[in-house]
Formats: structure tokens, C-alpha cells, sequence
């Protein structure tokens, strides 16, 4: 294993504002390929990838030391976590599903699933509803009793592409929504039922391979678009038709994560390849409409905080070595803040880190980590009376009270509002344990789950 190293902070200059650089930590001799963020036990789960070699870490950000680590396991995609039983499982290419048990980063099991090709793409995702996480390869499409850990769907007989690109949760109507790749892909998007558990329409979202994807949960629309095709469609969840295209955007790569939903102001940022350069497209969701394109020449990774309501990109301007960090605020789509980087390049993903305020990024193979500066959002009588043990967070377990005048809607950390607070005490022990964020004139209250 490789020990966590310090490095000098000489590498960064920056001007103060809304972020500032907090440590760099040696992880790994490979490139960070992805980054995720598991709010449990406050880890993060990272893979390294670079030329047939690869590296897979556990890594805890309380007490910035790697818990675990394996070698030579190639990966898919992201894992899933499962709150309900804090397991979290990891695709492992070709034909396994490796289930880590949270609590202590033991190896608890392993499912076998259908071998595809190596280079295929695999996606996943958690189904609170059936406790069932759902994923794709190939043509076909597994389901997962997270219980026993088994199988419990398999359907491989009717589909005649690659899938998936990307697999969406539609929570409102207990759905699936699976993108597609491959040679004489028709733009595919696979319908799935988590409660018959079966296909139950295919959608021709007239975007060649769908691979990136985004969901509003508050007008269940999917926002689909590839770096294959110079558009986006938008496809209505309820009655699965797509209801608009937008032209002249190409999306790029899934693996740079280009393309959030930003919930509170009810907009979706997304990374596209501009005439000459590369642009920010930022979309109005209740129009459908790209309001402004935001030039950045080089981007690498988009990163959203539902605390803050501000958006991070890596960048690097074209003629100049050197990377940069750019802090915009949501709300106007200006650019606040703007952090230089020296030397270090923030070429892997980045992740917020709800419990810490913090961002994490991969550069190379260390794991840079910025501070949230959160001096701007002050406390204000909306919040009087809401239950809390400290100014900063609110830990609750199975009730949460509050006291203000109207209802407030509680949001989790992808900014989708989960439930409606009402004056007095709330039942919560439907929600997976994780953070949320009661929302309230303007500003955000954090609160913590735990069981």
C-alpha cells in the first residue's frame, strides 16, 4: 500500500475567495481515473486506471489515510452504494459484481453476472424502493436483490444494441432508464419497470449512442446527448417521448462527468465542444431552452455543491500550462472565484463532500482536496428553531423537528427534494441514512441522518 505523503503547497498560488486549497495526498503511482463519495463512514471510493494497469482504493476522509487497497481489478463504472444495508457494490469487468460490506471494507461476496467485452461500458444504480441495484452490459440488463445478493432479473432476449450508456432511476414512477452504444446504434433508451421488472418500451431519442444523461426529478424529464451527436434530447419520463432537441451541443466525454442538474435553480450545466473552443451550456429546465453558453477553452470536470450553490470546473486555457479551478455561483451563472494551479493538473474526477464541505479532485495520482469557503452563507431568522447541536450540522435519527412558519422541502446531496418538512416534527425513517439539506430563504441547512 502506498502511504498518504503531504505535499508542498508551493504548487498553488490563488487569489482568497470561495475556495482555497487544503491538502495534496500521494494515493497512487496510476492516474485517478474516477472519484465517488460514499456519506456512510465519510469515504471515498477511487480508481486509478493507465494502460492495462489498474489500482482500486478505499480511502477515509476523516482521517486522510487509504483503508484499502487492490490491485490489477479492472472496474466499470462508479459504484453503487446501498444505504439500507451500507453495502456498496463495484462492477468489476468482465463478468462480476464485487459487494464491499461499508462498515469495514471487507470483500462480503461476489455475483456473477453475463461476460461482455472488455470494452464495454458498465453503469449501475440503486433502486431505494425494490433495495435493488439495477446495471447493463451488452444486451442485457441485471437486477440485484440487495438482501442475498443475488440475481433477481436477467433479461437478455429482446434487444437488438449495446446498453448501457448510462442507467437513470426515475424514483417518481419506479423506472429504469438505460442509454446505448455501439457500431448502428438508432440513439436507444431502454424503459425498465423495477415493479413487473421487465422492458416495457424503447425510446429513439434521435441522439446517436446516448452515453450521458441527466434527471430532473421535479418535471421527470431525462436529458440525454453523446459525443457522437451534435444534440441533446429531452425525453418526458411519464409518457416516454422525447419532447425537444436541442441542436449545436455536443457533450463531451462520460468520463469527464460533463453535465449536472443544478436543483435549486432548476438548471442543468452542460460541457459541449463549441465551434472553436469548448463552452459551458447552461439550460433552463422549465423552457428546455439553452438561456447562455459560457466559454472555457480546455474544461476537464464539472462538480456541483448543493451547499454552497456553486459550480466547479477544471480548466486549462489553450496556450497556457497552466490549470485552473473555477468557482461560478448558480444563481447568475457568474464567474466568482477562479483558483491557479502550478504544476499540478487536475486531470481525474472531482467529487463533493457534503459531510466536509470539501471538494475532491484527482491530479495524476494524487487526490487534491480544496476547501469550501462558506463565509457568504449567514444565518438568518428563517432558520430559528430548527433543530440543531451546533451552528454547522444537525444530526438526527428517526424525527426531525422545526419550528418555521411554512413548509420547507428537504433535499439530498444531488440537490433533489426527497421530502416536504412540516411545521413540528417529522417522520424521517423512510429516508436512507446520508445527508440532506432543509432548504429555506435562500439558504441551506445541513442536516445528518444517522441510524
Amino acid at each position: 500500500m502506498f502511504r498518504a505523503m503531504i505535499l508542498l503547497l508551493m504548487f498553488f498560488s490563488f487569489v482568497p475567495g470561495q475556495i482555497s486549497l487544503d491538502t495534496i495526498l500521494d494515493i497512487s503511482p496510476l492516474p485517478i481515473w474516477w472519484i465517488s463519495h460514499i456519506p456512510v463512514g465519510n469515504k471515498l471510493y477511487i480508481f486509478a486506471y493507465y494502460s492495462g494497469y489498474n489500482a482500486f482504493f478505499i480511502f477515509d476522509c476523516t482521517s486522510r489515510r487509504v483503508l484499502r487497497q487492490i490491485d490489477d481489478i479492472p472496474l466499470g463504472e462508479v459504484p453503487v452504494w446501498c444505504p439500507r444495508y451500507n453495502k456498496v457494490y463495484v462492477i468489476r469487468a468482465p463478468d462480476t459484481l464485487m459487494v464491499f460490506n461499508n462498515a469495514n471494507d471487507s470483500i462480503i461476496g461476489v455475483i456473477p453476472t453475463p461476460s461482455v467485452l472488455s470494452e464495454e461500458r458498465y453503469t449501475g444504480v440503486y433502486n431505494s424502493l425494490q433495495n435493488r441495484i439495477y446495471t447493463a452490459y451488452g444486451g442485457t440488463y441485471v437486477s440485484i436483490d440487495c438482501s442475498a445478493d443475488t440475481i433477481f432479473k436477467l433479461d437478455s432476449t429482446v434487444y437488438d444494441f449495446f446498453f448501457s450508456g448510462f442507467s437513470v432511476w426515475d424514483s417518481a414512477g419506479d423506472k429504469i432508464f438505460f442509454g446505448s452504444y455501439g457500431w448502428g446504434n438508432r440513439g436507444q433508451v431502454a424503459v425498465v419497470d423495477c415493479e413487473t421488472e421487465s422492458v416495457i418500451d424503447v425510446i429513439y431519442s434521435r441522439v446517436a449512442n446516448p452515453v450521458v444523461a441527466v434527471y430532473n426529478p421535479r418535471w421527470r424529464k431525462l436529458y440525454v446527448g453523446s459525443y457522437d451527436a451534435n444534440r441533446i434530447s429531452v425525453i418526458d419520463c411519464v409518457h416516454h417521448s422525447v419532447i425537444k432537441l436541442l441542436d449545436y451541443v455536443m457533450s463531451q466525454e462520460p468520463e469527464r462527468h460533463p453535465a449536472v442538474y443544478c436543483e435549486r435553480e432548476d438548471k442543468i450545466y452542460w460541457l459541449i465542444y463549441g465551434e472553436e473552443r469548448e463552452e459551458l451550456a447552461v439550460i433552463d429546465c422549465a423552457t428546455d431552452s439553452i438561456i447562455r453558453k459560457l466559454p472555457l477553452d480546455y474544461a476537464g470536470n464539472l462538480c456541483y455543491s448543493p451547499f454552497t450553490n456553486r459550480l466547479y470546473i477544471s480548466r486549462q486555457r489553450f496556450g497556457s500550462s497552466t490549470p485552473e479551478l473555477l468557482v461560478y455561483d448558480c444563481h447568475n451563472d457568474s464567474l466568482i472565484d477562479r483558483l491557479i494551479l502550478h504544476q499540478v493538473g487536475l486531470t481525474g474526477s472531482m467529487v463533493y463532500n457534503p459531510i466536509d464541505n470539501k471538494i475532491y479532485a484527482g491530479a495524476g495520482g494524487k487526490l487534491v482536496i480544496f476547501q469550501e469557503e462558506t463565509h457568504s452563507i449567514a444565518e438568518n431568522d428563517g432558520w430559528k428553531g430548527v433543530e440543531k447541536n451546533n451552528k454547522q450540522q444537525t444530526f438526527i435519527r428517526n424525527h426531525l423537528y422545526i419550528e418555521a412558519a411554512t413548509q420547507l422541502p428537504l433535499l439530498d446531496i444531488t440537490g433533489r427534494a426527497v421530502l416536504t418538512l412540516k411545521p413540528g416534527l417529522n417522520d424521517v425513517r423512510g429516508l436512507s441514512p446520508g445527508v440532506y439539506f432543509i432548504s429555506g430563504n435562500g439558504s441551506l441547512r445541513k442536516v445528518l441522518l444517522i441510524r
